[in-house]
């Protein structure tokens, strides 16, 4: 699962959100890319007459948390996620999962992502060079896999 799919259903509530994107003018003015940030945005670029670079931080404050605040704001990004990833610019985001723990995630669009799991046999040491080990055998596993696909592609 890459991370918009982790953003989409994992993440529950947002606490802050750090975006990039590029506004474009349209001769169409129906259309309605970014959702209300971009918009808002856009319309700026309209005004001044040349499209806009724009980089924004977004958080609500400590004292100002609270999970339905936390939900409204993961709503009012979603079409602003999906805008920027389009555009091949990064979007980070930092929330709290399903689970309640901190969540943070670097939203970028990958034509490809794995995933895996370690599992320590309950007498096995947790040791660092086993970690190491088994990184070392899943990326060369990995390699021959995704150079297959490459090529197919």
């Amino acid at each position: 699962m890459d991370s918009i799919e982790r953003f989409e259903r994992e993440l529950k509530e947002l606490s802050s959100f750090t975006a990039g994107f590029t506004t474009r003018r349209y001769l169409d003015s129906t259309a309605q890319e970014g959702g209300k940030t971009g918009e808002f945005y856009r319309e700026m670029a309209d005004a001044i007459g040349t499209d806009l670079d724009v980089e924004i931080k977004v958080s609500i404050p400590k004292d100002g948390f609270f999970p339905s605040a936390g939900r409204k704001l993961k709503g009012t990004v979603s079409d602003l996620v999906a805008f920027a990833v389009k555009q091949n610019k990064q979007m980070q985001v930092s929330g709290t999962d399903l689970a309640g723990k901190l969540l943070e995630l670097n939203l970028v669009s990958h034509p490809v992502v794995e995933q895996e799991d370690i599992i320590i046999g309950e007498n096995e040491p947790r040791q660092f060079t086993n970690l190491i080990d088994h990184l070392v055998k899943v990326c060369t596993e990995k390699q021959t896999y995704l150079y297959e696909i490459s090529r197919g592609a």
